[in-house]
């Protein structure tokens, strides 16, 4: 009875001869003393890429037949047609089988690769890292330098992933588009801080490529601006593999000159009940912002219902609506939208409907901030999403709904900022950093986003502490410096030797910098302790803080406890960085005593109406970028709006803003 040899088994055989041959050419007359064989040095064969109609299959039974040296090479082009043919965990078998044996450097790189790109294929993006970092050579292949791109981005490492594909376009000129479009697709995603950190590096065309995406940002969203900085670009970079990429750049700019004009625009906010005051507060942003070049209706959200709000949008007509603000009403809203709808061509003019005070009410519940705080991720759990004949701007992101193709959201996740605190910390030379956050969802959210990217970017774990509020606050921070173990220590002593030991505690040295999350009155507490537990045999540890460590309104004394701390924020709440100094002053007279928190939602507002015009540019050139209020805001390809935030610091008695990216 014969028996047929499946692919696994002529795997198996293949390999099994291979280590006889290897085995025997190293036999002696007696026996050696190492468990271990050292298999001979192979004539090394090169390894040429497979042609596209080559067979894996048919490789492996030459395979069998071959001389060692060609064996190995049958070998590793069957792995490499493996994964052509989808057949990951087949090309990682011999991959792992060819590891055991004495590959030539070529062929080790060439296995490592195959390994890496079935890893990649089958989503598992640490492991496929893992192998490209074992591959060493000065002349690295096309496919390589495409995969590590590919890795880099899955991993979001963008920055990483660009100067791959940066030495891929340099390298491996192509007359198809397809990499260099890529490559400024990626560059454009970046947030200004990741483009800080990309400019650093010397890399062939990186500058150029860097000038185009700039001549673009700063337009301001003006086509004429745009087209004048293209030009200037192509005097300045005249051989830049980029040129191809200005016929289409021109197209969208083409395109950006006939958008329509905004005439009409709906705000939809809570106007009424527990969240009065924040959306009044919002919508003193947008008032003392408005140009009045357009007709504002505002909608009270929370004195009907959303259907009802949609007939009322229905009859109006707006170009554009901002809203709504409570995530629960951007979810229904966004459910309500017809799957089919068509745009009137007679807008509805109005006069400014506002009836609402503007003055602050004295106080809001907790509660109603953190309703809309952004606190959730975007999901995706509605396919068919359907879509208004108008634009809209939500100020929130939705938890159960989609957003559409012709709606955005703004994000104020707390995420963004430990994202940007994380990366930008990271490229200062710290290694060793630790997370003090308060125990509550925000807080670990925060902590858990710092610590992923930390680890992502340096390769380092990092250590997070959780305190508690009141007094065990303090013995938390004391225990996560070992303050408390070296306390302990001396007192032993002390006891040992029966004598008053003079003797200093001593705080852990590993740590080199600290990541504070903490409201502004926790701050203040713990800012000092760090201070006091830190030895006079250590340095001085460096403290970053987050936003909500930042109360503007805070006495010279909570100042003067947070001195030497720097944290993000937005450019409204940084004395001397509001974009608008006049409106900023006015808006200061007019409202002295607003709380941060309230500023920053009134910044928001300020925001939200002056993106109106640039939604669609926004989308069409996601190089453009808009510097408001809030931060430095950037559209992402599921209609999202980041911001950067700005940097400050604590001194004695003030704050001043500074550059840290």
């Amino acid at each position: 009875m014969s028996t047929k040899k499946t692919p696994h088994l002529r795997l198996n055989l293949s390999f099994a001869a291979l280590a006889s041959v290897l085995l025997f050419s190293c036999a002696s007359p007696e026996k050696e003393p190492e468990p271990v064989p050292e298999y001979p040095l192979i004539n090394e064969i090169p390894v040429a890429e497979p042609e596209q109609d080559d067979d894996a299959n048919a490789l492996l039974d030459k395979a069998e037949q071959a001389s060692v040296s060609q064996a190995i090479v049958y070998l590793l082009q069957s792995s490499r047609l493996f994964i052509n043919e989808q057949q990951y965990g087949k090309s990682l078998h011999i991959a792992n089988q060819l590891s055991r044996l004495p590959l030539s450097p070529s062929q080790s790189t060439y296995n490592r690769l195959n390994s890496a790109h079935a890893l990649y294929e089958l989503g598992e993006y640490e492991l496929a890292q893992q192998q490209l970092k074992l591959i060493e050579q000065r002349s690295p292949t096309q496919r390589e330098l495409r995969l590590r791109g590919q890795v880099n981005e899955q991993l979001d490492m963008p920055v990483e992933a660009i100067l791959a594909y940066l030495s891929l376009v340099d390298r491996y000129p192509s007359q198809d588009v397809t990499d260099s479009q890529h490559l400024f697709d990626l560059i454009t995603s970046l947030q200004p801080w990741q483009k800080k950190a990309l400019s650093e590096y010397d890399t062939a065309h990186l500058k150029g490529w860097l000038a185009l995406d700039q001549a673009i940002a700063k337009s301001n969203a003006n086509p004429a601006a745009i087209n004048d900085a293209l030009s200037q670009w192509q005097r300045d970079y005249q051989r830049h593999p980029g040129r191809r990429l200005l016929a289409q750049i021109s197209s969208k700019v083409q395109t950006m000159s006939n958008q329509p004009t905004i005439d009409t625009v709906a705000v939809l906010l809570p106007l009424s009940g527990r969240e009065k005051r924040i959306g009044e507060t919002i919508q003193a942003g947008i008032l003392a912002a408005y140009q009045g070049e357009q007709s504002i209706h505002f909608i009270d959200t929370n004195t009907t219902s959303m259907a009802n709000i949609v007939k009322q949008l229905q009859s109006l007509t707006p170009d554009v609506v901002i809203g709504p603000l409570l995530k629960h009403h951007v979810d229904s809203y966004l459910q309500l939208a017809p799957q089919q709808a068509t745009r009137s061509l007679e807008p509805l003019a109005g006069p400014i409907v506002s009836d609402t005070l503007l003055t602050p009410n004295p106080a809001v519940r907790d509660d109603a901030i953190t309703r809309v705080d952004n606190t959730d991720n975007l999901t995706a759990k509605n396919a068919t999403q359907g879509l208004y004949p108008w634009q809209t701007l939500l100020l929130n992101l939705p938890d159960q709904q989609t957003i559409g193709a012709n709606q955005y959201a703004l994000s104020m996740l707390p995420e963004d900022e430990a994202k940007q605190a994380a990366f930008t910390l990271s490229k200062k030379g710290f290694k060793n950093a630790m997370v003090l956050s308060q125990d509550n969802a925000i807080g670990k959210r925060m902590a858990q986003t710092f610590a992923q990217q930390w680890q992502t970017l340096t390769g380092h774990d990092i250590t997070i502490v959780y305190y508690p509020e009141g007094k065990k606050m303090q013995s938390s921070v004391k225990s996560s410096l070992d303050v408390a173990l070296s306390d302990q220590r001396i007192y032993q002593l002390r006891n040992r030797i029966k004598e008053n030991v003079k003797a200093e505690a001593r705080s852990r040295r590993d740590i080199d910098m600290i990541y504070l999350i903490a409201n502004a009155d926790q701050a203040r507490l713990v800012k000092p302790y760090i201070d006091v537990n830190i030895s006079p045999f250590a340095n001085a540890i460096p403290v970053f803080a987050s936003s909500r460590s930042h109360d503007r309104d805070a006495d010279t004394n909570t100042r003067r406890d947070l001195r030497g701390v720097t944290f993000t924020d937005a450019p409204w709440l940084i004395p001397g960085a509001s974009k608008d100094q006049v409106q900023y002053a006015q808006a200061q007279q007019l409202w002295p005593n607003r709380s941060s928190q309230m500023a920053r939602l009134y910044a928001m507002g300020i925001d939200s109406i002056n993106l109106l015009d640039k939604l669609r540019a926004m989308k069409l050139l996601p190089s453009i970028i808009f510097e408001g209020e809030t931060g430095t805001w950037k559209l992402d390809q599921q209609g999202v709006f980041h911001r950067s935030l700005g940097w400050a610091k604590f001194r004695s008695s003030r704050i001043s803003a500074i550059a840290m990216e």
